[in-house]
């Protein structure tokens, strides 16, 4: 399912990742609000920024 997400598919799993994600920027202060924390985090997949950080991770590990 990460996949999917990462490849732009709507839907459940798409909705919890953003939400997931955006309370984790409010968390951690990177974000004023759970809001903003889901617009930043929507911006990142929409964009392919995350998909870019995902596969520089495995090309790193070997993956």
């Amino acid at each position: 399912e990460t996949q999917a997400v990462l490849a732009g598919e709507r839907g459940p799993s798409r909705s919890a990742a953003l939400l997931g994600a955006g309370l984790m920027l409010k968390a951690t202060r990177k974000a004023m609000t759970l809001a903003d924390g889901v617009s930043m985090a929507t911006e990142s997949l929409d964009s392919g920024a995350a998909s870019a950080v995902l596969a520089k991770l495995r090309e790193a590990s070997g993956c």
